[in-house]
């Protein structure tokens, strides 16, 4: 008999000092009692343990992962990671004072290194203490935890600006009038405080699902008359997209008229869908901000009002003499074009995008916008303020780049000795990474100067560098990896996690280069925490991935507010003979998108999976899977929806169906079970010992199954494994045009029925009587050993060919479609 006191998870939750005794006693009672197997009670104690309210989500997940210390800064209880970046983390915590959610947050030990970070840090706290205002994040507390300074600011459920206009595009005049004039009555809070906020921006204003803009990130607030120094003398600070000329010369002789100019910046990318200066490099913004005039917004959005463009063009006028005198005068101007009914979002579907998508955030920069050279990654107190990256490079890196290309230009060009071989030999004295920025800042400001002296670069001036080839030729058996950036612009990577911390949060790619097997070498899982990442195979490359992760971590680990998409990869487990259960390729709890990808396991690896989700959805297309049992693991939540199409799902050629299925959904319940749990699939091919293996569903809880023109070549349709039996309102399952080769007698397997029920035996007979397939046929086969005509070599796609219906209609996953175009590693070895 299975104690539960002897299971880790048991130990580590008493030891957090998150859940009692009782609470888990009663955790355990809620499972039933066929369920209690020892190998699964930790993940059974935690998933009841989340579903009775006693812990949230992130903290049974850490619990699982062995972390049972650090969920208490003080009185402060942390619920779930917000965000993190090189400067620190945001939580999601509980005051168990006044009981309520505040978000906190940590000064990461690198930032604690760092004399400039650790006086923004303090600043945010001195300057956000003085300010009480509805549209400004308010700060609660500050204080040291061990050592450890902290922030506590106030949590806003919302989404920032940048990812809204990222996902829905510009917004309808008026509603982009009433949340900038929010954020200019903010401002002149500000104003009144003798305070210039430097960095707004659209990721520094939170917009809440009731319609409330929020501008958040104080971190380098200064006072306008304040001349002490937080930036070294000839440092830029602020974001490129949204700075005003004056700051861009000198950070410190600002006021709040700068901060008219970044606002303004923000309302033309509010009604026209971009900035006003969507240049490639940064020294290009910059320069474009001193001396250039952008394109009319009427150009761009013709049916702007003409007031509301003259308004915007005034705000953003090169000398701060020309702009508003203050936000007030901005909040008056802007009063004419509010009109309509408040709201929170310009179209509908903005509504149910800020609860959910408010959290898959990072405050990257916005797509199209370089980030900020400040980098003070102070996260405002929304769940999206904190950058994403869990790399120390970032944007700022490639910067420097692009600052050291320029010097190689200006060099040609200029004779020795003088302004600028000074501001050269500045940069290469810049030896450690602390003081990169500040250089950065410094040399842009100089550049800038030269680059009015001289012009922009001309043809042939700028030297060639690897920004010109986004995919360079990779040799055989070796992996080239580069980031593409939201605005066009490519970047070299070393390795994964430095391409994750430059893509993570902004939408970037990671194309990766190569036509042979790479084999990666890893402590941990690749992360991705936050925001939507693309991993693709980059134009014309073949790259095979063969992952070497020590301990029982997967390869790939999703979060729950990321959103992970991979193409034309191909990723080969190799396993050794012997072991049991290996971890999972991918482990996602966030949005998981697959297209032409190969999976394979090469050697005997019982139980190994591909993927494993407990997520809100799963969409594979042209996938291969090879090898697996099951290829598919899917804990079904309320609203999950998983969609196969044109996939080949090959598991092993023996296998109790009981047991060994291609695809297990395992029912995930959920306190507000508002939700259908649905798998859809469509033109797939099938072989395994059994289709589908479905756990725990009941009438209340049903599963909902659906496919189409897909051949199925295994011993049994469905395992079966619960409570209730198997009919029509614990299984919706709806077929049509499928093609069954099964050697019977029945399609229905189930392992543990009720006590005193017998086994059921469903035949084809009684399975259409209970679930409609029109148009499907059952052929009694055989499942083949080994593809036909290919012995002694894995399978590929073209060794299941589609097959034809008796209407002449083709059945199945066409091989063509399925793995990377031109063929996996695997496929073009065999030919």
């Amino acid at each position: 008999m299975t104690n539960p006191r002897d299971s880790r998870f048991w130990r580590d939750a008493l030891n957090s000092g998150l859940i009692d005794e009782k609470a888990l006693l009663a955790c355990w009672e809620a499972i039933p009692p066929g369920r209690r197997t020892p190998e699964a009670i930790d993940q059974r104690l935690a998933r009841r343990a989340v579903e009775n309210g006693r812990l949230t989500r992130w903290q049974a997940a850490q619990l699982l992962s062995g972390r049972p210390i650090g969920f208490f800064i003080g009185r402060y209880a942390l619920l779930d990671l917000l965000g993190q970046g090189g400067m620190g983390r945001v939580y999601l915590a509980r005051d168990r004072r006044l009981g309520r959610k505040v978000a906190l947050k940590l000064l990461s030990s690198r930032a604690r290194q760092n004399p400039t970070a650790v006086a923004r840090f303090r600043r945010e706290a001195v300057v956000g203490a003085g300010l009480q205002h509805d549209n400004l994040v308010r700060l609660y507390d500050d204080g040291e935890f061990r050592g450890i300074p902290f922030l506590v600011m106030e949590y806003i459920e919302g989404a920032p600006l940048g990812r809204l206009l990222s996902e829905f595009g510009p917004m309808p005049p008026s509603t982009a009038s009433r949340l900038a004039r929010q954020v200019a009555l903010g401002l002149g809070h500000l104003h009144l405080k003798g305070l210039v906020h430097r960095d707004v921006n659209p990721w520094n204003i939170l917009v809440t699902p009731d319609g409330v803009a929020k501008l958040a990130d104080l971190g380098l607030a200064v006072d306008s008359g304040d001349h002490v120094a937080l930036t070294v003398d000839g440092t830029t600070v602020g974001t490129f997209d949204y700075m005003a000329p004056e700051q861009a010369r000198h950070s410190r002789k600002i006021d709040s008229r700068s901060d008219i100019y970044s606002l303004g910046c923000t309302l033309y990318q509010m009604v026209t869908g971009t900035v006003p200066f969507d240049r490639p490099t940064l020294p290009e913004k910059l320069l474009a901000h001193l001396s250039e005039e952008p394109p009319p917004p009427r150009s761009l959005a013709p049916d702007l009002p003409i007031g509301l463009e003259a308004v915007i063009l005034r705000m953003i006028r090169k000398d701060p003499e020309d702009r508003y005198p203050t936000p007030s005068a901005v909040v008056e101007a802007l009063d004419p074009f509010v009109g309509g009914i408040p709201g929170p979002y310009p179209h509908p579907e903005f509504a149910s995008t800020a609860s959910a998508s408010f959290e898959s955030i990072a405050p990257a920069p916005a797509p199209g916008s370089s980030a900020s050279v400040s980098s003070s990654a102070s996260a405002s107190a929304s769940s999206s303020s904190s950058s994403s990256s869990s790399s120390s490079f970032s944007a700022e890196d490639r910067a420097t780049e692009e600052v050291f290309d320029l010097i190689a230009m200006l060099e040609a060009r200029r004779p020795a000795g003088g302004l600028f071989d000074r501001a050269a030999r500045r940069v290469r004295e810049v030896g450690a990474l602390a003081s990169l920025l500040v250089a950065i800042g410094a040399l842009a400001s100089i550049l800038l100067v030269l680059l009015l002296v001289l012009g922009p670069p001309g043809p042939g001036d700028r030297p060639e560098t690897a920004d010109a080839d986004p995919t360079p030729p990779a040799d055989p058996g070796t992996l080239t990896i580069r980031v593409v950036l939201p605005d066009g612009s490519s970047v070299g990577a070393d390795d994964l996690d430095e391409a994750l911390g430059l893509a993570s949060g902004g939408g970037g790619r990671i194309e990766l280069g190569g036509s042979g097997p790479a084999r990666l070498v890893r402590s941990g899982s690749l992360e991705i925490a936050r925001g939507a990442v693309t991993i693709a195979a980059a134009p014309g490359a073949r790259p095979e991935l063969v992952p070497v992760v020590a301990g029982s971590r997967p390869f790939i680990r999703v979060r729950p507010r990321a959103r992970l998409r991979l193409e034309g990869l191909s990723i080969r487990v190799e396993a050794p003979g012997g072991f049991a259960s290996p971890a999972p390729l991918i482990d996602s709890s966030g949005l998981l998108e697959l297209s032409r990808c190969a999976f394979r396991v090469s050697g005997p690896a019982p139980g190994a999976r591909a993927v494993v989700t407990d997520g809100p959805g799963l969409a594979a297309s042209g996938c291969w899977f090879e090898g697996f049992s099951p290829a598919l693991d899917l804990s079904a939540f309320a609203g999950f929806e998983a969609e196969l199409e044109h996939c080949m799902l090959i598991g092993a050629r023996s296998g109790d169906p009981e047991t060994s299925a291609a695809i297990r959904v395992d029912l995930a319940p959920d306190p507000s079970d508002d939700g259908a749990r649905v798998l859809r699939i469509r033109d797939c091919t099938v072989r395994a010992p059994c289709l589908l293996r479905a756990d725990d569903f009941s009438d209340s809880s049903p599963l909902t199954v659906s496919i189409e023109r897909t051949r199925v070549q295994s011993r049994g349709l469905l395992s079966w494994r619960s409570d209730s039996d198997p009919t029509a309102e614990t299984l919706s399952w709806s077929g049509r045009d499928n093609r069954y080769e099964t050697p019977g007698p029945s399609l229905v397997h189930r392992p543990s029925p009720p006590p005193g029920a017998p086994r059921p035996r469903i035949g084809w007979e009684e399975w259409i009587r209970t679930w409609a397939e029109p148009g499907s046929s059952i052929r009694p086969s055989p499942l083949p050993d080994a593809p036909p005509g290919r012995p002694g070599r894995p399978p590929i796609p073209d060794d299941f060919p589609r097959v034809v219906d008796d209407g002449g209609d083709p059945l199945g996953a066409d091989p063509d479609r399925v793995g990377p175009e031109g063929g996996s590693p695997s496929r073009a070895a065999s030919e």
